[in-house]
């Protein structure tokens, strides 16, 4: 169809069609029947239906940050099916979904939703999801072990640039008097290989060590996360980072750097969600990420958005699954 064309059959259909205000909104009889009513299946219709359950998209950002007199709100989560924004029953399989700040007593509101802080139900309230449930046999959380990375390295060398999942620091051998190994943190991007494995409803804490000399910046595709602390050398503890306020009176002493020297792990103010955050040389980020949204199932991909460095290698890929429905069924083996 030529450009003419075009044009002639816009004006032909505005010319048949109610023209709309800027702001006015669809709500007229514009369905195909001869009655007065517009209950097709147009999008107004549909954001005008109320859902018989709602997911929280992303929970208050201040809900999932550790408390400013530096203790933490979030306990290890028991089991895999205790999730934040929700959790499927293993005895019913019915969905269980937190309302959070909206309120569970609006008379709106399903009986299966519950608080953020638990008080409906004990055993629903919010949780880290770790790579074990934390017990005396620290029996793995699942049995992918791409599942139980928290731990994701920035490094280096020979004109590359490196970055490598691992469960825990142990595994790139650093201890409390010794550094980082590099030759246990080398590892390019295979556009083939899925690095990282996570599951709808899980909130994960990754803790982003930058053990490089020069400076990199953490980016994740259609994903949110919160930053709440990040370790410095002893002697630099700004007052602030990335425009955070550093929490300067609760930092911890005595924690070991990715180069083995001392440093101290600070807390940040509260700032809301981001995508995208600067790493500085030679330090430890975290943040946590709220795997709620069940629209974000797929593969894609986290990096330094640093063009030259994820362009040589610096760049993993990311699985995100929601598999509950199948285990709870049996369709499928815990994963």
């Amino acid at each position: 169809m030529s450009y003419y064309t075009l044009v002639k059959v816009l004006k032909r259909f505005s010319a048949d069609r109610k023209e709309l205000e800027l702001g006015e909104l669809c709500n007229d009889d514009d369905d195909d029947d001869d009655d007065d009513d517009d209950d097709d299946n147009t999008l107004y219709s549909y954001l005008q239906q109320k859902s018989a359950y709602q997911d929280k998209i992303l929970p208050p950002s201040d809900q999932i940050m550790p408390q400013s007199t530096g203790t933490d709100n979030l306990e290890p989560c028991p089991d895999k099916y205790h999730h934040y924004a929700y959790r499927i029953d293993p005895g019913t399989g019915q969905k269980i979904v937190y309302c959070g700040d909206q309120g569970c007593d609006d008379g709106v509101m399903p009986k299966n939703y519950a608080p953020y802080d638990g008080s409906k139900e004990e055993g629903n309230k919010r949780c880290i999801t770790y790579p074990t449930n934390k017990d005396e046999n620290n029996i793995p959380m699942y049995t992918d072990p791409r599942t139980s990375k928290r731990y994701f390295y920035f490094s280096r060398g020979d004109g590359k640039f490196f970055l490598k999942g691992l469960e825990k620091a142990e595994d790139a051998g650093q201890s409390e008097s010794t550094p980082v190994d590099f030759n246990k943190i080398k590892e390019l991007y295979d556009a083939n290989r899925i690095d990282k494995v996570s599951r709808i409803g899980d909130l994960e804490e990754w803790y982003l060590v930058n053990a490089d000399s020069n400076a990199h910046v953490f980016h994740i595709h259609q994903l949110d996360f919160v930053v709440t602390n990040v370790t410095f050398p002893a002697d630099n503890v700004p007052k602030t980072y990335n425009n955070y306020t550093v929490d300067t009176d609760n930092c911890e002493k005595d924690v070991t750097l990715p180069d083995g020297t001392d440093g101290e792990e600070c807390p940040l103010k509260s700032q809301g969600y981001r995508d995208v955050i600067n790493l500085p040389k030679n330090s430890v980020t975290t943040i946590r990420i709220p795997f709620v949204n069940p629209f974000i199932t797929g593969t894609f991909v986290y990096h330094c958005h640093i063009l030259a460095h994820e362009d040589r290698g610096m760049m993993n890929n990311i699985q995100v699954v929601n598999p509950d429905g199948f285990e709870i069924s049996g369709a499928a083996p815990t994963k």
